[in-house]
């Protein structure tokens, strides 16, 4: 594990972390907000580890604006702006809610279920089971009047993997196993409704999955561009959007949904990425 280059890029996410709030007004354009954030990931000396998502109320997860998306924020939403760097490969995720509203116990939720796990991992390290990482975050989340989002979880992530096998979810499930060494994202979600997520609408994201034989001259060079992405990637960053969901269909492809919560109410998040090992370690 690359330690160095994660902790530049974990500290590249907390400089345009500090700046979101400033940036994410009423009457500003999402493409703006993910456009900035994922050049200035760039001028700092990072790639971006996914395109930025920028996901709005009851949307937990996955929105990313197109290039033609002419949306902007407007007053009472609730805005969640999750975004990752990596250096070789190597990634930190995290995350911020931006509320425009008046959801400030909600996202509170969602900041102390991070607080309370982060301090399990500060104080257990590889020992902290996953059990006691729910458990923190489910009662955090509760003891503010509302529930976790079940079925979305914290997760390992490896060099050019940012889901690697190991699931941290935001409840006690009860499992006594180890976290045991290694780099993680921790990223509780709270809501006041029914705390799960369905699919919702295809998504601007996408993440190349294998070499698929294409007829059309222009497919089979869109192929080629797609196929140096090794981490997610945005419609946005290639040169023909429109044939994207033809290599999907071909299995080339994979499409990521907008993921919303089932009864439609808002959705707070908060995230880090952590090295655990002898000395754990909060990257973002």
């Amino acid at each position: 594990m690359d330690v160095d280059a994660l902790r530049k890029a974990g500290e590249i996410c907390r400089r345009i972390k500090k700046e979101l709030p400033s940036r994410v007004r009423p009457g500003v354009p999402l493409l703006e907000v993910a456009e900035w954030v994922e050049a200035e990931i760039r001028r700092l000396g990072a790639e971006p580890a996914f395109p930025v998502n920028i996901s709005i109320d009851a949307v937990a997860a996955h929105f990313s604006p197109s290039r033609d998306c002419r949306a902007v924020f407007e007053e009472g939403q609730l805005v969640k702006v999750d975004f990752g760097a990596h250096i070789g490969g190597w990634p930190t995720d995290n995350s911020i809610t931006i509320d425009l509203g008046e959801h400030g116990e909600l996202v509170a939720a969602a900041e102390d279920a991070l607080r309370a796990a982060s301090e399990v991992l500060l104080a257990r390290g590889p020992e902290a089971t996953l059990s006691e990482l729910g458990r923190a975050i489910e009662e955090a989340i509760r003891s503010r009047g509302f529930s976790p989002i079940t079925n979305l979880t914290g997760h390992s992530m490896e060099q050019w993997v940012l889901h690697s096998g190991t699931s941290i979810h935001n409840y006690d499930t009860g499992l006594d196993r180890p976290i045991g060494r290694g780099l993680f994202a921790v990223e509780p979600f709270a809501t006041p409704g029914r705390g799960r997520v369905k699919n919702g609408q295809p998504s601007e994201i996408f993440r190349f999955l294998r070499a698929k034989p294409q007829r059309l001259p222009a497919l089979r060079a869109l192929m080629v561009e797609v196929s140096r992405f090794r981490l997610p990637f945005s419609s946005r960053w290639v040169s023909s959007p429109q044939y994207l969901g033809l290599l999907v269909k071909s299995g080339a492809l994979h499409s990521y949904p907008e993921l919303v919560e089932v009864s439609g109410m808002p959705v707070s998040q908060a995230e880090h990425s952590f090295v655990v090992g002898d000395k754990t370690e909060v990257l973002t």
